[in-house]
């Protein structure tokens, strides 16, 4: 990365909005479009902020809670909440939400792994597909800088940053250090000749693998020391860790998909949403630190150039989710329990502003709703989590039709 690209990355937050940046300026097409999932683990309350269910007498909602409409879009706003209700003033204009789906599960690791991929096994997960399928070169297609990854057969796609900066390790060669031992001094030009010679024998292996698979696996292992070297010279001018705040997390994230490292970005929020008490304290807090967090992010990434030259907010879908939702009713402790219907957020590259699709019932029921439309329709279907899954997979030029064979694309949020 340039130092002028790190200077302004350093500086971000709500001035970047008065960036000279172009902000349709050569959108990215759908087959470079970039993906940043925010997971949220434990079970949020979206009718804490973009859910309105005011007026519905079987749901439960805070004290002082007030309906807030930007845009085409309507939210929920409290004195509680500033932080929430500056990001929503900024974006609430280009936030698109799905309501209603339903995750078939009240077991929070289940439900993880059905919004991550559809099922409760045997598939890879959206950002691993989507990073899989990528024609730009990224050498970590889908990176992982906290929370949850699914890879299945597609994990030489995937990788993870490491906590303690094993990844940084790894490329600089450091990590040789921490096995406590003193690696030998070997000259550059005997390396270079044992790189070459492993390297040609490795080839001429692919060439003669009688199985499929092994000739996939020598292929791939070719691939991943490309990657390498790669990423040894961009390594210089990156930083590959963070304070392990969900906001640093996330700006590492944006800094990484500016940067052309990978495609596919993963945060989990390091809070855990499992309310069975308290529930308004606890996702107030929560929710207010996950909005500012997102309004930084969307701050930074519209005044930050993206790899295909506009504006990274314009070449990146941004995805903010929780693998449940909760009851509508408080129980006997003020807390909210396991429910199966939840809602996401979308904004960014193809995403149309302000869209919806899907609704909730009376009592936070998913509504059967048309899938082309996104509304209500008694002759539709619940939305599910591979509706959720297509509709990322179009976006990102991939067919849903392998990978989530029974979901449709929500059209409605596809600009």
């Amino acid at each position: 990365m340039s130092p002028s690209r790190r200077t302004l990355l350093a500086s971000l937050g709500a001035a970047a909005l008065g960036s000279t940046l172009p902000r349709r300026a050569r959108a990215a097409t759908p087959s470079q479009r970039r993906f940043l999932f925010l997971t949220c683990f434990g079970g949020w309350d979206p009718t804490r902020v973009i859910v309105p269910a005011f007026g519905d007498e079987a749901v439960d909602l805070e004290p002082d809670a007030e309906p807030l409409t930007v845009g085409a879009s309507r939210f929920v706003d409290h004195p509680d909440r500033p932080g929430t209700r500056s990001t929503l003033d900024r974006w609430g204009h280009r936030l698109a939400l799905v309501h209603g789906f339903i995750v078939p599960s009240v077991a929070h690791m289940a439900c993880l792994q059905l919004l991550r991929t559809g099922a409760t096994s045997g598939r890879p997960d959206w950002p691993a597909i989507l990073g899989s399928a990528s024609t730009g070169g990224e050498p970590l297609p889908h990176l992982v800088i906290s929370g949850p990854s699914y890879p299945d057969a597609l994990s030489p796609f995937v990788a993870r940053t490491g906590s303690g900066g094993q990844l940084e390790a790894l490329i600089d060669g450091s990590i040789v250090g921490r096995t406590g031992r003193t690696p030998p001094v070997v000259p550059g030009s005997v390396r270079d000749l044992e790189d070459a010679l492993v390297a040609a024998r490795r080839l001429g292996a692919a060439q003669r693998a009688a199985s499929p698979g092994h000739r996939a696996l020598l292929d791939g292992h070719l691939s991943a020391e490309a990657r390498v070297q790669a990423l040894q010279a961009a390594g210089a001018g990156l930083r590959w860790s963070s304070s392990g705040s969900f906001q640093d997390d996330a700006m590492l994230a944006v800094e990484l998909l500016a940067a052309g490292i990978c495609r596919c970005a993963s945060v989990a929020h390091p809070g855990l949403w499992d309310s069975h008490s308290d529930n308004d304290v606890y996702q107030s807090l929560l929710w207010e630190e996950t909005m500012i967090a997102l309004g930084a992010v969307l701050d930074a990434m519209h005044g930050t150039e993206g790899p295909a030259g506009g504006s990274l907010l314009d070449e990146t879908v941004v995805v903010l989710l929780s693998e449940m939702g909760r009851t509508p009713l408080l129980n006997s402790t003020e807390g909210k329990d396991h429910w199966p219907y939840t809602s996401a957020l979308l904004v960014g590259a193809g995403v149309a502003e302000g869209a919806s699709a899907g609704a909730y019932d009376p009592g936070l029921l998913g509504a059967r709703v048309d899938p082309a439309s996104g509304l209500p329709d008694e002759d539709g279907e619940v939305l599910t989590t591979l509706d959720l899954g297509a509709t990322l997979l179009t976006l990102g030029d991939v067919d849903p039709a392998e990978w989530a064979p029974t979901g449709a694309p929500l059209q409605s949020l596809l600009a």
